[in-house]
């Protein structure tokens, strides 16, 4: 029996397949250089500790880029580009410290990725981180079409906030019809005294979704930035948004603060106390309208993929399946304040009230330190 030949090797397709491969290659090294990066900078003992931008984040963004890869397809050239992106573009997190004497006061972070974005435009920490990464890009003979990828990935990053009305939102009616189950929640808070919360939104990408002009590695590094909302069970959407918390309280952060919070007995250590877990609550309510809001952004982006043919209805199915811990993270972040609330104001008639200062901070993940 003769053998059957092999089919002919087609060189411009082995060209093609050593270019990905070669690719690959350098983005992962990259990939392995940001997360150094993360670590050296941002870890426990980094340079600059972060409880909330770590390398920790930069896995879960990772992680779930790379399932919505699995349903929604790249290519391996855009997958690789992507993930390169994602490990670099929180790695640049300058910041303004509040004012000392204010126990409460939180960090105002120098977000910008282009000129008229507030605070800082093009100064800003989306915009140097693609300066960080470009400049290694660059020395590794980066193509400019793969430098551009990354450019518009990490901006797309970039996001501001504003308190604001659920149903002011431009796409209220279509979210809520979408989701039955978004509005039963809405009218739930609206009853208990909550109409508004924390809009975070992301206005790079926004503008491409709403123009038509959104790339898969963008919506697919945009979804997954702010996607805990909607991918995690509550206990790991609680301990992300604490996280969160603690980095944003900065003055809170200091061993001797802390120590003095949980051990102090005068007078301004009792005022500091009370001061601070009137702050802790108050975040925990900021945590429903936030929740809440990113639910109603998921909505938009859905209808506009839809409207604009990106996604297929089986694609759609499988992100929203993806993206069902929404109302369920709501309800959950709705009832964590209330009973916390509750708790700490009972614990205060009951308890000392630094005995339920301590109580509520161990609830929101705060390390306590030893007395000594």
């Amino acid at each position: 029996m003769s053998e059957v030949p092999n089919p002919p090797i087609n060189s411009e397709q082995q060209t093609q397949e050593q270019l990905v491969s070669k690719l690959e290659q350098q983005c992962n090294k990259l990939i392995d250089q940001g997360h150094k990066f993360h670590e050296r900078e941002y870890s426990l003992n980094g340079e600059s500790p972060k409880k909330y931008h770590n390398l920790e984040h930069v896995f879960s963004v990772e992680n779930r880029a790379q399932s919505l890869v699995s349903i929604l397809g790249l290519s391996p050239e855009q997958r690789h580009v992507m993930l390169m992106a994602i490990a670099w573009h929180d790695s640049v997190l300058n910041f303004d410290a509040p004012d000392p004497n204010n126990i409460v006061g939180m960090v105002k972070r120098h977000g910008g990725a282009t000129d008229g974005d507030v605070p800082y435009g093009a100064r800003g920490n989306e915009a140097k981180s693609f300066q960080l990464l470009k400049g290694h890009m660059v020395r590794l003979g980066f193509e400019e079409n793969h430098i551009e990828m990354v450019k518009v990935i990490i901006n797309a990053t970039y996001s501001v906030g504003k308190f604001a009305e659920f149903s002011s939102y431009d796409y209220y009616e279509i979210a809520t019809k979408q989701n039955p189950d978004l509005l039963n929640v809405i009218k739930f808070l609206n009853s208990n005294g909550i109409s508004e919360g924390l809009h975070i939104s992301q206005p790079h990408f926004e503008k491409m979704l709403e123009q038509g002009t959104l790339t898969l590695p963008v919506l697919i590094t945009a979804l997954a930035d702010l996607g805990d909302v909607g991918t995690e069970e509550s206990n790991v959407f609680f301990k992300i948004g604490d996280a969160e918390m603690r980095e944003l309280y900065y003055n809170i952060n200091n061993p001797y603060t802390l120590h003095r919070l949980v051990y102090g007995e005068n007078m301004q250590d009792r005022k500091d106390r009370s001061q601070v877990a009137n702050a802790f609550i108050k975040w925990l309510k900021t945590e429903v309208g936030f929740a809440v809001w990113q639910a109603l952004r998921f909505e938009k982006t859905m209808c506009l993929l839809n409207e604009h043919h990106v996604i297929t209805p089986d694609q759609e199915k499988a992100v929203r399946e993806m993206f069902s811990h929404f109302t369920t993270n709501i309800r959950a972040s709705y009832n964590r304040y209330t009973t916390l609330q509750e708790k700490y104001q009972d614990d205060c008639k009951q308890l000392k009230e630094r005995d339920a200062f301590l109580q509520l901070a161990k609830k929101l993940h705060y390390r306590i330190p030893d007395n000594n």
